[in-house]
This record gives structure tokens, C-alpha cells and sequence, in this order.
């Protein structure tokens, strides 16, 4: 049974900390490395598997998984959450929910954590995923009640929204018309801004581990697309300039799977291993930054007020990719040194652009947002910690990315 918070008065102030954190080795363009959710508080032994959106008034929401809630009996085996063995464990962890917090105020501050969902003996909650509809505003998450009996073998797609920038969000249901035997993508979903038609706009989620969802009537309906066989699992799709799609796929090696659309995410192909990207069998996340003609703009969010723009008004696009960079196959435990990959080609070759953070990290999750003084930037909140390898996920973070120090 699924017992969802619908109050916005839990969204109460709480006294995360300010500016940059102090573990930080931020490279050129990170303007700010932010603790968001920290082990050992708010009710969990852990958080993991980030997912990060802005809304049109420059609300941040960020969505994890809270794993071992600390308030009532475990589920399972729950030592495999959380610490080192999570690492190489986690497809054995049946102890989680799914968490929200927001911040107001640039990620500077950020409100306590919010659970939606409450596992049990029978059910647990995985891979939060959302996108914002920049003709409503409205955030859009699916995640995956799975059977913890048959851990991943047996999970439900459920869909929630928010129409006030995350601080209340309806009651899930399942995404009817919609099946899945295994949990979905990470990272978060898109729009579809340069495409014709029913297109128009188009919502899409990751699904199934390589496939897509996606709704053409603003989220009020579901549909499949077609999934890419063999290519990998936890996928992120993000959209060029001409209309294609491109999506990333963890490959289970060192390096992601990349594949193309041309028919608005429907169907995938051309897929091939992108060796210039090193991920140590870990997620990579994946964003398209398209750069205005001129430098003098209307803010990140000027979609929120014409989503239809015209490729005219962008030079070009570039797609950026947050993942593990170990620099080296010796091991893919050796999960660390979060790094900023560019390519100026769309996908073609990559080039290692910004270091995020130098120790232990994993999993990521990528957003454009408008940043102080209007600054155009990337919100990368990723997973981190101090002691490893491996990674024992004591904290997930948000950086903030100069959009300028990628072109």
C-alpha cells in the first residue's frame, strides 16, 4: 500500500548549510559545491540516485531515495543500502522511499525532507525521475513501487505531479497502459523543443531501464516508446538542435552505450559504446545546453514563456555529461572524481571539461537552471563522499556550473 504526504506544511525550514561546502575542489566554472541531503538525518541511514528541476520561479526541487528509514523496522537486509556495501550490493536493497526537498533560494538553504512514499514488508520505492512541463509548470515524477519478494523483477511505473514547485504533489497512481518487469532510468526527463506536430512539446521519462514514456497531452496520458535491446540500462535522453534525440545507457563496462532518435524518442538506433567517456560501470547523466546567438539573453527559463523556439536563435548546442571518471580500467568500484564531459559534435567526441569533485562519487543527475544574477548555469547534484573507494554515500551535493566556462 502506498502512503503518500500530501501536507505542504512538512516543507518546513531546516538548516542546511550555506555557500560552498568545505569538501570541495571545485575546477573552473563550479561556482558552488552545496550539501543537499547527508547521511544519518532527516530519518535515513542514506540517500541516493539524485534527480534535480527547476521551476519557472526558480524553485530547485530535488529527488532522491531515503534508504533505512531510521523510524521504523527495516525491510530486508538493509545493511546493503547504505555505506560501502551499497556499492556492490545495491540490487539487493528493498529498504527505500522516495524523498523530496525544495529550495527557494538558489540551493543556498533548503526545506526538510519530505517522504512520498513508506515501505513495507511487501513494497519499496525506486528511481525517482521528473520533468518540468514548461507550458504549465507543473513537475511530472515517475518512480517504481517494486515487489520487495522479487526485488527488481517486479515493478509498477506510479506517476505524481506537483503544480507549486514541488511543495505538494498529488497522490501516485499507476501509469496506466504502462508495464514494466524492472525499474526505470535515472536522472530526470525532458521536453521536446524543436520538433513538429504531436511532438510539440512532448513529455519523456526513462522507463524500463532502456526505454522511454512519454505524453503529448500535457502528462495527462502515458505511452511506450519502443525499448533498445542489448544497448544497457539506466538511460537518460537529451534533444539537439535538429529534432534528433540522443540517449546514454549504462553498458555494465567502463564506458556508456549512446544511441539516436529521429522520430521524437519513439525508437532508438545507431547504437555504439562511446569510449571517450569513462564511467566506471556507473550511470551517466546527459543534458543538451543549447548557447543563444548573442550573449545577451533572456535567462534560462525564457522556454517557460516560448516553449517553441526556433534554432535560428541558438549558434549551437552542445551536450554535457556528469559521471565517475576513475581515468583508468583497473577496477569498476572504483567509482570517483565526478567530472563535467563536453562535446561540442553532438555526442561524436567528448572532452573531460570541469572536475566537480575529486573523491569517491557515483551517481548524477543534470538540470539547466538560472542561477544568481540571472547567471545561466548547470545544477549537477551527484553523490559523493569522503572516505573510499568505494563510495559510501554519506552525502549528495549540488554543484553549480557556469554555463560560459563549457563554450
Amino acid at each position: 500500500m502506498l502512503f503518500f504526504t500530501l501536507l505542504s506544511t512538512f516543507f518546513l525550514c531546516s538548516a542546511s548549510a550555506k555557500g560552498p561546502a568545505d569538501f570541495s575542489a571545485a575546477g573552473t566554472g563550479v561556482v558552488a559545491d552545496i550539501p543537499v541531503y547527508q547521511w544519518l538525518s532527516e530519518g535515513y541511514k542514506t540517500f541516493r540516485i539524485p534527480g534535480i528541476v527547476q521551476t519557472a520561479n526558480g524553485t530547485l526541487i530535488a529527488a532522491v531515495e531515503g534508504r533505512v528509514a531510521t523510524g521504523r523496522p527495516a525491510v530486508g537486509n538493509a545493511s546493503l543500502c547504505y555505506g560501502v556495501l551499497a556499492s556492490k550490493f545495491d540490487s539487493h536493497c528493498v529498504d527505500k522511499d522516495i524523498v523530496v526537498k525544495t529550495s527557494d533560494d538558489f540551493g543556498d538553504t533548503w526545506a526538510a525532507a519530505v517522504p512520498l512514499t513508506e515501505s513495507n514488508a511487501t513494497h519499496f520505492y525506486s528511481n525517482p525521475n521528473m520533468v518540468v512541463d514548461s507550458v504549465t509548470d507543473k513537475v511530472w515524477m515517475v518512480f517504481y513501487q517494486c515487489v520487495v519478494s522479487e526485488v527488481y523483477g517486479h515493478c509498477t511505473p506510479m506517476m505524481t505531479s506537483s503544480g507549486d514547485s514541488g511543495h505538494s504533489w498529488a497522490a501516485a497512481k499507476v501509469v496506466e497502459a504502462v508495464t514494466a518487469l524492472h525499474i526505470g532510468g535515472l536522472g530526470g526527463g525532458i521536453q521536446l523543443r524543436y520538433q513538429q506536430g504531436s511532438a510539440q512539446n512532448r513529455l519523456i521519462l526513462p522507463h524500463d531501464g532502456n526505454g522511454v514514456i512519454y505524453s503529448d497531452d500535457r502528462g495527462e496520458t502515458w505511452k511506450v516508446g519502443n525499448k533498445v535491446e542489448g544497448a544497457g540500462g539506466e538511460n537518460q535522453a537529451a534533444e539537439l538542435l535538429d529534432g534528433s534525440v540522443k540517449m546514454t545507457l549504462r553498458h555494465g563496462g567502463y564506458s556508456p552505450t549512446q544511441c539516436t532518435s529521429t522520430d521524437g524518442g519513439l525508437t532508438f538506433a545507431d547504437c555504439h559504446v562511446q569510449t571517450q567517456l569513462l564511467s566506471d560501470d556507473c550511470q551517466t547523466s546527459l543534458l543538451a545546453v543549447p548557447h543563444p546567438a548573442n550573449f545577451t539573453h533572456h535567462g534560462l527559463h525564457e522556454t517557460h514563456t516560448r516553449p517553441s523556439l526556433h534554432r535560428g536563435e541558438f549558434s549551437r548546442t552542445i551536450l554535457i555529461s556528469a559521471h565517475p571518471n576513475g581515468q583508468n580500467r583497473v577496477t569498476p568500484l572504483g567509482r570517483q572524481n565526478c567530472t563535467i564531459s563536453v562535446s561540442h559534435d553532438d555526442g561524436e567526441t567528448w572532452h573531460d571539461t570541469i572536475q566537480v569533485n575529486p573523491g569517491p562519487s557515483a551517481y548524477t543527475a543534470l538540470a539547466s537552471i538560472r542561477y544568481k544574477n540571472n547567471m545561466r548555469a548547470i545544477a549537477c547534484l551527484y553523490e559523493r563522499s569522503k572516505d573510499g573507494p568505494p563510495v559510501d554515500f554519506d552525502t549528495v551535493a549540488m554543484a553549480v556550473i557556469n554555463v560560459d566556462s563549457l563554450f
